[in-house]
Formats: C-alpha cells, sequence, structure tokens
C-alpha cells in the first residue's frame, strides 16, 4: 500500500506528519518504509547525521538496474522505530522521479509512506501519484491555504486513481466540520504543532516516553483510519475525460485499438513492470 503526502504550495507539516503516521503505525507486523522522495532534497539525514548512502539514492539506483522494490535494504532506522530512506540533502529530483516512475512495484503487502514535498502533476513525483492508493494533502486550517486546496481538489483527485484526502496541521480559524466539508476532499484529522516532538523528529533531543507527545497522539487514529481503509482496488488513474470506455466485444475478443490508445495518449497509465 502507497502513501503518498504533500501539500499544494509549501505548506509546513507535510514530512512531520509522515514521520508521525510511520512512528505511529498500527499493528504487530513491520512498520511502514519512508521514502523522503520530496524533489527539492531531504532534510532527515541531516538533522540525524548520517550519510546519503543508503537512501534514496541507492535505491534508484537500485530500481535503475531493474531489481525488484526493496526501499527497506536502502533505509536507516530512527530511535522511534521508522524506517527511513532519506532523500540527499541537495538536488533530489532525478533519484525521486526514478523511484516513482518503478512504484507500481510495491509490493500489497508493504506499507510504503512517500514524503513528495508539493504535489505536482507534472513532476518527478507523477508516478507516486499513479501509483498510489491514498493521496493526503496537508494544509494548515487558515483561509488561504483551504482556498488553494478547495481550488485544486479536482485536479488532484483526476490526476490519482487514490482516495484523496485533506489533513490540517496546527491551529487556525478554520478547523470545525462545517468548514472544512467545504474543501471538496474529505478531512482525515488535524495534529497539533508540538513543541516536544519537533527537536525529538530532528535527532536534537530524546523523550523516552515520545508517544505520549500530543503530535503523536493525534496521529495515531489517523494511521489507523488508513489501515482500515487499506489499499485501493482500481484499475489505474485516468484523467476524468479520458476514462475509457467498457469494452463491447471483450467475449468474443474484440478489438483491443481503445486500449491501446489509452497507453499512448496517456502519461498517467501504469505499464505493467517488467
Amino acid at each position: 500500500m502507497l502513501i503518498v503526502i504533500g501539500s499544494l504550495k509549501n505548506s509546513p507539516g507535510a514530512s512531520t506528519l509522515a514521520l508521525a503516521l510511520a512512528a505511529t503505525w498500527p499493528g504487530d507486523q513491520s512498520k511502514p518504509v519512508l521514502l523522503e522522495a520530496d524533489p527539492a532534497g531531504g532534510q532527515i539525514g541531516a538533522h540525524w547525521k548520517f550519510f546519503e548512502i543508503p537512501g534514496l539514492w541507492s535505491l534508484a539506483q537500485d530500481m535503475s538496474r531493474g531489481s525488484d522494490w526493496r526501499a527497506r535494504e536502502h533505509a536507516i532506522r530512527l530511535p522511534i522505530g521508522v524506517d527511513v530512506v532519506a532523500g540527499q540533502a541537495r538536488d533530489n529530483g532525478r533519484a525521486a522521479q526514478v523511484a516513482a516512475d518503478r512504484a507500481g512495484a510495491i509490493p500489497t503487502a508493504e506499507v510504503v509512506i512517500a514524503d513528495v514535498g508539493r504535489i505536482e502533476r507534472g513532476g518527478p513525483c507523477g508516478g507516486f501519484l499513479a501509483a498510489a492508493d491514498h493521496v493526503i494533502v496537508v494544509a494548515r486550517p487558515v483561509e488561504a491555504e483551504l482556498a488553494l486546496v478547495q481550488g485544486h481538489a479536482d485536479a488532484v483527485k483526476a490526476a490519482t486513481g487514490a482516495k484523496v484526502w485533506l489533513a490540517t496541521v496546527g491551529s487556525g480559524p478554520f478547523g470545525n466540520g462545517e468548514i472544512l466539508s467545504a474543501v471538496g476532499l474529505p478531512h482525515l484529522g488535524q495534529v497539533p504543532r508540538d513543541r516536544l516532538a519537533g527537536p525529538l523528529l530532528r535527532g536534537e533531543r530524546w523523550w523516552k516516553h515520545w508517544r505520549l507527545f500530543s503530535l503523536f497522539r493525534k496521529a495515531a487514529p489517523i494511521a489507523q483510519a488508513l489501515v482500515q481503509a487499506g489499499p485501493l482496488v482500481k484499475p489505474g488513474p485516468y484523467d476524468l475525460e479520458e476514462a475509457p470506455e467498457p469494452a463491447a466485444n471483450t467475449a468474443t475478443g474484440g478489438d483491443t485499438e481503445s486500449s491501446r490508445n489509452i497507453e499512448e495518449d496517456d502519461p498517467w497509465h501504469i505499464l505493467p513492470v517488467s
């Protein structure tokens, strides 16, 4: 299952939410793998003072050689129990695009959280949107950011076959359900700005009972909701205006020319991974 997290215009909080969800993921099985796939560059490696290899760059090299999806082999485990495939501190776009283009190979049983920074249909992380089961748009509950989400909600939904959610970070005057329901995306939950969790996630301080922090207590039910929603069964993402018509002659071996045209004309079509 692939969960994509990002914002529409550099709204702070997406990376914090991604870490918090991975840390509070329920169940006794292995936790999600967090991909720091922001094309603008990663920060987790610098915060926790480990090198960029292994990381997203080594995963991209592995993928370019035709290997199966083995993200966890390129991860570093943080003290909070999160396996992170860290991005480079400099331009991360090429590595992010290579990983995104192979995101369709992620096993259904493995949970991957991809922090893509800014959600852009034509950007390097378009492959993550195409393969995602869930896309979480992060915004602060303030008028300017919620208006941006409302204005782009249909475009985001048209660019992916995933379930698209809104998650809000921090406080603001527009946090009630009535206003959030007008945005056009279901509200998955809200997490606070946590002054204690920040230094913890940056590797600056350590608290044994970090799970009691408000950030993680609010993130836990969001993670639980995603587990309950589970991976989506979808035929593949298409633009709304390019959705294929059902084949009329499939039972009698009818013409497949329409499906070939879709694959040629629609850059968001997921091709089988060889």
